[in-house]
């Protein structure tokens, strides 16, 4: 039985989930919470003291996520949910589309931009609504044809395993500007631009240039909402020192 409380995500289904936190119902955000913390190796008592559940109700969580997958998540009186998981077809269309030039679609232009096509599918009625940043993730992964794209940059290059789990861990935190600095740091990991979190996470665009500098130069310690304190002596360095995570971050144009 210990083995079916293992979680394994694969990155897609973990930026799917972390999504579903900054857009979904809070019930559903709480219950993915449980499964992020479970697949990072959290404890069911730590998981229920950071969501404020017993730990059999968190037991619970993972065994229904295992058998179910998200479809576990969703109490069976709730309906399913609306906006928050696209079926197979609407994700196929909206990839066909992605990959499709405008023009031939009856667009006036050449090039998509996340926005455009947000637009472009809510008034061909592909779907009632979507983000923008649910858009960016369910087209991370996929081999657009880049002439239909304008191009973009990486703000942050791909994070090593230990940093995208301190980051994770911190976007659960009780400090809320500690954990807004995480979950911004991880959206520009996972290819938004810095315009995409000031529009999706509502931060100044100053702000956020400071906290991506602030990473750049002492690592995770810029997230403490204080100001960055680099750690003493070698404990820890591997994780907090710009050795680690300022050749991973670079400034690009929003």
């Amino acid at each position: 039985m210990q083995e079916a409380l293992c979680i394994e995500l694969d990155p897609n289904l973990r930026a799917e989930l972390e999504l579903i936190i900054k857009t979904g119902p809070p019930q559903l955000g709480r219950r993915v919470q449980i499964i992020l913390a479970r697949a990072d190796g959290v404890s069911l008592n730590a998981i229920g003291g950071r969501v404020g559940m017993h730990r059999d109700s968190v037991r619970r969580w993972v065994l229904r996520f295992n058998h179910r997958g998200l479809a576990g998540l969703q109490h069976g009186n709730k309906g399913k949910p609306r906006n928050v998981i696209f079926n197979a077809a609407t994700r196929a269309e909206i990839r066909r589309r992605a990959d499709t030039n405008p023009l031939g679609l009856g667009e006036p232009f050449a090039r998509w931009s996340l926005c455009k096509l947000r637009d472009h599918l809510v008034e061909r009625g592909i779907v009632r609504t979507i983000s923008v940043e649910t858009l960016r993730l369910m087209l991370l992964s996929e081999p657009l044809s880049k002439v239909f794209w304008t191009p973009r940059q990486r703000v942050i290059e791909p994070l090593p395993p230990e940093v995208r789990h301190h980051l994770l861990a911190s976007a659960y935190h009780a400090d809320p500007q500690q954990s807004k600095r995480a979950r911004a740091l991880l959206a520009l990991a996972n290819g938004a631009t810095i315009s995409d979190v000031v529009a999706t996470q509502r931060i100044g665009k100053s702000h956020l240039r400071r906290w991506l500098a602030d990473f750049r130069h002492f690592g995770l310690a810029a997230l403490n909402p204080h100001g960055p304190t680099p750690p003493v002596g070698d404990t820890g360095r591997e994780l907090n020192t710009p050795a680690s995570s300022s050749g991973l971050a670079r400034t690009a144009a929003a």
